[in-house]
Parts: C-alpha cells; sequence; structure tokens
C-alpha cells in the first residue's frame, strides 16, 4: 500500500513538472544575422504631382543584424524593393506617340504610362529589455532610420526621401520555447525631408540633379507637418539550436504636407531565416 501511495506520488510530480513550460528567458549574450523576403504593397498619393492614387506590389529583400548583451539590444536593417507602380484607377493606361518619316508616312506607338518603384531603406536603433515576466519581455528604445522612394518612369508621385528619429516599444510573449509572438510600434518625432518642390524644379546651374533636390527641397518637420505610425507584427519558430524561421507583417502610414499632401500607405509580407550565435 505505502509502495503504490510512494509511485502515485512520484508520477504526479513528474507530471507537474512536464506540464510546466520551460524557461524563455532570453540570453543575456546574444548575435542574429537574418534574411527576409517580401512583398511589398504600396499606395502613394502625391498632391504635388497627381490627383491620381499609383499603386505597386514590389518584392524585397532585408538583411538585418541584432545584438544583446546584458538587456542592452542594438539592431541594425537594410532593405530594397523594387517592382511596378502605375495608377491605380488606369492600370492598362497608354501613351501614343506619333512618328513621320521623310515620305509623309505616319505611325503610331503606344506606350503604357506605367514606371518602377524603389524603395531603400536603412535603420539603426537601441533598445533595453525590461523583463515583465517569465514569458513576456518589454523593450523600449529608439530608431534612427533613413528611407527612399524613388519612382522612375512616366510616372513621379511619392518622391521623397526622409531621415527620422523615433521611440520605439515592442513586446514579446514566448508561450513555449521553440515559439515567440512580437508586436512592435514606433512614430517619428522629427523628419528630414527631401521632396520637390511646388514646381517641381530640381535644376540648378553646374549641379547634378540630386544636388538641387537635396538643396532646393529638404526642411525639418515636427510631427504637426510630418505624421507616421510603422506597426510590426512577428512571429518566430526555433528550427535548431542555431537556426530560426518567421513570418513578419509591416504596417505604414505617413503623411506629409509641405509642398503640399502626401499620403502613402504600406503593406509588407515577408518570410525570414536567421541564424543564431
Amino acid at each position: 500500500m505505502k509502495l503504490t501511495l510512494l509511485l502515485g506520488l512520484l508520477l504526479v510530480v513528474q507530471l507537474g513538472r512536464t506540464q510546466v513550460p520551460a524557461s524563455t528567458e532570453v540570453p543575456t549574450r546574444q548575435r542574429v544575422f537574418g534574411v527576409q523576403l517580401g512583398i511589398n504593397h504600396l499606395r502613394v498619393l502625391d498632391r504635388n504631382t497627381s490627383s491620381l492614387v499609383y499603386t505597386g506590389y514590389l518584392p524585397g529583400v532585408q538583411l538585418h543584424y541584432e545584438g544583446l548583451k546584458n538587456g542592452n539590444r542594438i539592431r541594425a536593417q537594410f532593405r530594397v524593393n523594387r517592382g511596378a507602380f502605375y495608377a491605380e484607377a488606369y492600370p492598362n493606361r497608354t501613351i501614343a506617340f506619333r512618328t513621320e518619316d521623310v515620305y509623309g508616312k505616319i505611325d503610331s506607338v503606344l506606350v503604357p504610362v506605367r514606371g518602377t518603384n524603389t524603395l531603400l531603406g536603412l535603420s539603426l536603433a537601441y533598445s533595453r529589455q525590461i523583463p515583465v515576466t517569465e514569458q513576456l519581455n518589454l523593450d523600449l528604445g529608439a530608431e534612427l532610420a533613413d528611407d527612399l522612394y524613388y519612382p522612375q518612369g512616366f510616372v513621379q508621385p511619392g518622391l521623397m526621401n526622409m531621415m527620422t528619429l523615433s521611440p520605439h516599444l515592442q513586446m514579446s510573449y514566448a508561450p513555449q520555447t521553440r515559439h515567440l509572438f512580437t508586436v512592435g510600434i514606433s512614430v517619428p518625432l522629427v523628419a528630414l525631408v527631401s521632396r520637390s518642390t511646388y514646381n517641381n524644379t530640381v535644376s540648378q546651374p553646374h549641379d547634378p540633379r540630386v544636388v538641387g533636390f537635396f538643396d532646393k527641397g529638404t526642411r525639418w518637420d515636427s510631427l504637426g507637418e510630418h505624421r507616421q505610425i510603422d506597426l510590426l507584427l512577428g512571429y518566430q519558430w526555433q528550427m535548431g539550436h542555431q537556426l530560426n524561421s518567421g513570418l513578419h507583417y509591416r504596417y505604414r502610414i505617413l503623411k506629409n504636407e509641405s509642398p503640399r499632401d502626401l499620403t502613402i500607405q504600406q503593406n509588407e509580407l515577408a518570410l525570414s531565416i536567421q541564424f543564431v550565435r
């Protein structure tokens, strides 16, 4: 009887130990190298150039590095997206070019009114990790970022470069050792914005066009002139001791007032692979 009770007690203790989730404490020192592949849905309304909404699906790649030491986290990212860019309401719009040869024969060539848009982004962030519970962590910090929107071809809406300084908040929840969910938000407090002037003239004597663009259209904007919100959602799965994979979603809404109203919306979905050391 006593042996039966002892075995039963040992069984209950063992079951209780297996049901307690393993520790999800983040290591005090860690380095992560990652690659993301995704697609960015871009919508632009730039009243300085056109009253039409322009859109496009831009595939892209992102490289990132993250270092953690004693609760201090440093993160660096570089990303590039490039794809077709066209008027949302008139995706098949064309323009006709007429030519006439020396014999008077007239030919007409239809060319799609489309272009390409290139997005370049570079950011550096620092945050301090604050443990809330064994499974929940909070990161508070700041991010310095530079983003370039560079449309080319027959369409020019949304041409802009901006450098922003933003506070950053992120929460991480790990219900099990192999699963990690994250949600983050950042809102720029100040931005150094470059856009075309009202008359869209960027040329200057003896200077390249890029010099004229930055010289004539660059200014500091506060929250009143430049409003932007970045929302980040992520899921990460630990595949092995030094290998993780993940799914990430990023949403951005941006409004800039000078020289005329500009609104940019972005929805990006990406898959990642990360190497942990």
